[in-house]
């Protein structure tokens, strides 16, 4: 988390670390869902969205939307701000003005 982030949102802090199994999207959905599925894909990943999405380009051409957090300033240090989403998005073929 950066500094500005903590400027912005005092309350907003780190408690305590954790360790946990972690499987990329591709992993999660050749294990668990049915090849027919329709996916949606939710983020809330706090500043992780670009590992996440390395991490789902199998997955990302068969999802029926994707929805993630943007951020319009620096947050967590390798975050992608608003316009990094927008570019990733037409990189896909997807018009969010629309």
């Amino acid at each position: 988390m950066l500094e500005s982030h903590v400027n912005a949102a005092p309350d907003a802090q780190y408690v305590r670390q954790e360790k946990v199994n972690v499987a990329t999207v591709d992993e999660f959905v050749a294990e668990h869902v049915k090849p027919d599925a329709r996916v949606f894909l939710k983020l809330d990943v706090q500043g992780f969205e670009k590992a996440v999405i390395q991490g789902a380009q199998h997955t990302l051409p068969s999802l029926i939307g994707v929805q993630l957090e943007m951020s319009f300033v620096p947050l967590y240090d390798g975050g992608m701000l608003y316009l990094e989403v927008f570019d990733w998005a037409a990189s896909q073929g997807s018009d969010l003005r629309k």
